[in-house]
């Protein structure tokens, strides 16, 4: 049979994934703004060795991997960042150090994520550096850091500014917290409407929570 709106929505959440901690773990997180190149421009030959590894890329050609880490290795972040999710398992994580030391916004978010429960001072110092680059989720994340002295000191004042900053930027886990937050304290329709924008953008914990509401008549009774 058919599947409704809250139907399919609730499909999707269940196929993005059962919660946040489950969006949080995706090497490219739904969400994340394009990272402006922090670093200096890559040198020419860096340009030419990406096109070619993109073109090889296209062709589904094996050689490809090698033209990534030679590109890469002269100076490309676009590289970089593909090597950071796409190289062999054994390598991913030394691409993905090197890639956020060049200013990559999404390797720096993986990297804090990945030390948020072991290491929340390490954490903390990824989340800024990407969160600084424009990357929204890391905005999220850095501002929680804050809020809850977790990796350093307190600071509720820039744990409010950095996640204003990633709300305004439409951020999916921002408008998920916002509106779980709305919605707690009684404003129903503001909470909904932000959950939506949340599940809009394929966040899954918000698609999931959508899903529901709508399979049972909610918001739109």
């Amino acid at each position: 049979p058919a599947l409704g709106v809250g139907g399919v929505c609730l499909a999707l959440g269940l196929a993005l994934g059962l919660g946040v901690t489950a969006a949080l773990n995706s090497p490219t997180p739904p969400g994340a703004a394009p990272t402006p190149l922090a670093s200096a421009p890559a040198p020419p030959e860096a340009e030419t060795l990406l096109t070619r590894a993109l073109s090889l890329a296209r062709a589904k050609d094996p050689a490809a991997l090698d033209a990534y880490r030679a590109a890469a290795k002269a100076g490309s972040l676009a590289a970089l960042e593909w090597l950071a999710e796409r190289a062999p398992q054994g390598e991913r994580g030394a691409w993905r150090l090197r890639a956020a030391e060049a200013g990559s916004g999404p390797a720096a978010c993986s990297l804090g994520t990945s030390f948020l429960d072991t290491d929340p001072s390490s954490a903390r110092s990824w989340l800024r550096r990407a969160a600084r680059t424009g990357h929204t989720r890391a905005m999220v994340l850095l501002s929680r850091s804050l809020r809850d002295s977790r990796g350093g000191p307190a600071d509720v004042k820039l744990a409010e500014e950095w996640f204003e900053r990633a709300l305004a930027a439409e951020e999916p886990l921002a408008l998920l917290e916002r509106g779980e937050l709305e919605f707690a304290s009684g404003r129903l329709q503001v909470g909904a409407e932000l959950v939506r924008r949340a599940a809009d953008a394929r966040l899954g914990a918000a698609c999931l929570r959508y899903g529901r509401w709508l399979a049972r008549g909610w918001p739109n009774k």
